[in-house]
């Protein structure tokens, strides 16, 4: 398969271009106002901004507000245009010479896409960011980050999205853990929502799959955000606030606090990622090799 083609295909289309263009200038104006707040708390606590273009985009791909809005909506929007085609088509399943082909060809395109969403948005945040902020570097601003934790309970959140225990590692380390965490929210909603559209033969399933996953986690998002004992109880193992934080979606776009600890959480949302993909590519593989092709 030429890769290339497809994929310059479809992102060519008008109907994706239109829809990635709005997303894009909605996000643009989010961006703008968010940046306004944090300079501005920057500035509060140390008497200037002290916020860099890399800790603005680890704070964006933290902050669930701005998922919740833009990003997940964005892929519930193009979940037509992407899983459409080159997949649900008897034309495509036939240039494969086998089942396991296909299955890896889908599979690549699924990523391709993805990688192509998540990396537009980090080129525009960059962009728009550099002539705003104008601080370019790739070390933690460490008086801003002091300032910040001092100012608030270990239990709260900041207005800056970042745990504190994310300070201890290096800067660009930090960076990349959380954009592959959210690389995997992204993957884990496109299989779902691929695997139902194959198994339905209508991408009206899978779009629709895509909005319950949204509604659930931001649900969740807000339930265990409140202060409300009966959601947030940290004795209760399985409190909505522990469900919102550690089970659902939201593990894979935000922190709870800033008092939670990095790594850890880092580390059981890669687990958590891991075993739900692999769930979702067996259905998938399974699918396949049971579905008439011709």
């Amino acid at each position: 398969m030429n890769y290339r083609n497809i994929v310059l295909s479809k992102i060519k289309a008008p109907s994706f271009m239109i829809k990635l263009g709005l997303i894009s200038v909605l996000f643009l104006l989010a961006i703008n106002i968010e940046m306004g707040v944090v300079k501005g708390y920057s500035i509060s606590l140390t008497g200037e901004n002290q916020v860099n273009v890399t800790l603005f985009i680890m704070h964006i791909f933290s902050y669930f507000e701005l998922y919740s809005k833009y990003f997940l909506i964005g892929i519930i929007i193009l979940i037509p245009d992407i899983l459409d085609e080159p997949y649900l088509t008897t034309h495509i399943y036939l240039k494969n010479e086998d089942r396991g082909k296909l299955f890896k060809n889908t599979i690549f395109l699924i990523v391709t896409y993805l990688l192509f969403f998540i990396v537009w948005f980090i080129v525009l945040t960059i962009i728009f960011s550099l002539f705003r902020l104008k601080i370019f570097d790739f070390t933690w601003p460490n008086e801003l980050m002091d300032s910040v934790f001092s100012s608030v309970e270990s239990k709260s959140m900041a207005l800056i999205s970042v745990p504190y225990s994310a300070t201890k590692y290096p800067f660009m380390i930090s960076f990349l853990l959380i954009l592959f965490r959210v690389f995997l929210g992204f993957f884990i909603i496109a299989l779902a929502s691929f695997y139902i559209s194959f198994k339905k033969k209508n991408v009206s399933y899978g779009v629709g799959l895509a909005v319950i996953l949204y509604v659930i986690s931001d649900l969740l998002f807000r339930c265990g955000n409140t202060r409300w004992d009966i959601f947030n109880d940290p004795q209760k193992m399985f409190s909505l606030g522990t469900v919102a934080y550690k089970y659902s979606m939201c593990t894979f776009f935000t922190f709870e606090n800033v008092g939670v600890d990095f790594m850890p959480r880092i580390i059981h949302s890669y687990i958590l990622g891991t075993i739900v993909i692999v769930i979702l590519l067996i259905l998938i593989k399974k699918e396949i090799n049971k579905r008439d092709l011709c």
